[in-house]
């Protein structure tokens, strides 16, 4: 059996883990099944909803809590919510407001617990998810706008994405935390939570201390993960400031470079 040099890691998905098609290589499946003969928890942080992210979390056969929606809910291994953090009472109705005002094109999505609520589907400006989990509902935004908002998204071309960023920072940085993990998408949170608290909480969950944890990212929602563990990596396709940030950069998601990772330097 390989002997572990961490005891905790923390895997991003999308960009990450998956490969380019949104599916885990042989290669990544075996490595991550070395990882936990060796003894090490391997724990998936993501921005998915707890549907689209279970699926791997069972093709990986872990056992630990997944971190969705990044950070806004802890699940277990069955889906049953451990934690939940929404946005507070009127700030998302506030945010597409001021969002639709400055881009009244703007796809509006949110995610309440597990649902994929929205007032219009465009399939050019979709999340990852889309094709296996379409929406659970499609109708006027105060049909659903003003219930608990575990995540917000805001969906715009690439080149408008900037300019809307700018908007729903500058007025709303106190009372959401605004992530990017796609060129075209806006991803709206409690501030009080993000991947590395909700990484470091299940860390805690299992007796573990950053100082024995690795995470491995590529977008900027990964940024603090990255930054509270011990060891931080990056895959090669990562976003420069990920780059930038990591103790080692390694192989990009589409040549296996969380197999690489953990092989170099998780397990030995």
């Amino acid at each position: 059996m390989p002997a572990r040099r961490y005891d905790l890691l923390a895997l991003d998905l999308d960009g990450t883990t998956l490969r380019p098609d949104a599916t885990l290589s042989p290669a990544v499946v075996a490595a991550v099944a070395r990882a936990t003969a060796a003894g090490v928890r391997v724990v998936l942080a993501t921005a998915r909803p707890p549907r689209a992210a279970l699926v791997y979390h069972r093709q990986l056969a872990l056992d630990t809590p997944l971190v969705t929606y990044n950070g806004s809910m802890l699940v277990d291994p069955d889906g049953n919510t451990l934690e939940h953090t929404p946005l507070k009472p009127g700030v998302g109705p506030s945010i597409v407001a001021a969002a639709r005002d400055h881009d009244p094109d703007c796809i509006v999505h949110v995610e309440a617990e597990d649902r994929w609520l929205t007032d219009r589907h465009d399939p050019q400006l979709t999340v990852a998810s889309a094709e296996a989990f379409p929406p659970d509902h499609i109708g006027p935004l105060d049909s659903f706008i003003h219930g608990p908002i575990t995540k917000l998204m805001l969906l715009t071309p690439d080149n408008k994405l900037a300019a809307l960023h700018d908007v729903v920072q500058s007025r709303f940085a106190e009372q959401t935390s605004v992530l990017i993990c796609d060129t075209h998408m806006l991803q709206c949170v409690d501030p009080a939570v993000d991947k590395a608290t909700a990484v470091a909480r299940i860390a805690n969950r299992l007796g573990i201390p950053a100082q024995r944890s690795a995470a491995i990212g590529d977008a900027p929602n990964d940024l603090g993960m990255i930054r509270w563990a011990a060891l931080g990596l990056a895959v090669g396709n990562a976003w420069p400031e990920l780059i930038d940030a990591a103790d080692h950069a390694v192989a990009t998601n589409a040549h296996d470079g969380v197999a690489e990772a953990i092989d170099r330097y998780i397990v030995s």
